[in-house]
């Protein structure tokens, strides 16, 4: 029950905008889960990846890579990668290798993540489309523009279809 009470004060401490206290309060999550031998848990992957998101929030790159990184194995190592959390955890993973300028890591993360979303059937969804928007950019940037305006067309489709074209943001 602690580790839950932290991690919902670590919410409420977020949508107040007090990253440093949800920081802290995750951490102290992650130690009490490390005391009771769970942090190689499904919880512990899920606590990984609420660090990861709190430290990219704060533009620690470095350290959102190291929770993402560690999440995902975790994932892995319990068949947990081929679900919707798997594939968002890859995709948040692939936005920071990209952001780090690895843009090998954030392609293979990326691919990762739509080949779950393709066995699952969630890729003409809107997570589906931003992903894809995501890795058109990186072909992009690449010099691959045939490849770029292929996976933009299938978002702008996915999005047209679901009627989501029509938002303020780009991806």
């Amino acid at each position: 029950h602690g580790v839950a009470l932290l991690q919902s004060l670590s919410f409420v401490q977020g949508q107040l905008g007090h990253v440093d206290g949800q920081l802290e309060s995750l951490t102290s999550a992650k130690d009490i889960l490390a005391r009771l031998g769970c942090s190689e848990s499904l919880h512990g992957a899920d606590l990984q990846t609420s660090l990861a998101l709190v430290e990219w929030r704060r533009g620690d790159l470095r350290q959102a890579e190291v929770h993402f990184s560690v999440a995902r194995e975790i994932r892995g190592k319990a068949n947990d990668l081929q679900t919707e959390e798997g594939a968002e955890l890859l995709t948040h993973y692939g936005s920071v290798k990209a952001q780090l300028k690895d843009v090998d890591g954030a392609f293979a993360a990326f691919q990762a993540a739509q080949d779950v979303h393709v066995r699952l059937g969630t890729l003409e969804s809107e997570k589906g489309a931003s992903l894809l928007t995501k890795i058109a950019f990186l072909k992009e940037q690449g010099g691959d523009l045939a490849a770029a305006f292929g996976y933009l067309k299938i978002a702008t489709d996915i999005r047209k279809h679901h009627g989501l074209l029509e938002t303020s943001e780009g991806d």
